[in-house]
């Protein structure tokens, strides 16, 4: 970031590396664009359900493919 500095940071909003780079870019005034996965989102006309036990419900476990893909085409 010193010698060439990061203008944006585009994360994903989740617990673990996504968090650390969150508080990274925070400290560091650096932009932060954060696109966390509609895991909910079940009405998407390309989800893929799976069961939660612990949860009771109904999850798109497509949802992250497109949150990433997502961020991908920011990036471009």
């Amino acid at each position: 970031h010193a010698r060439t500095p990061i203008r944006i940071l585009i994360h994903g909003a989740a617990s673990g590396a996504d968090e650390l780079a969150d508080d990274w870019a925070r400290r560091h005034k650096v932009t932060r664009d954060q696109h966390p996965a509609r895991w909910d989102f079940i009405d998407h006309p390309q989800a893929r359900l799976k069961w939660c036990r612990h949860r009771r419900a109904f999850y798109d476990v497509t949802a992250g493919f497109r949150s990433n893909a997502e961020m991908l085409k920011l990036a471009e």
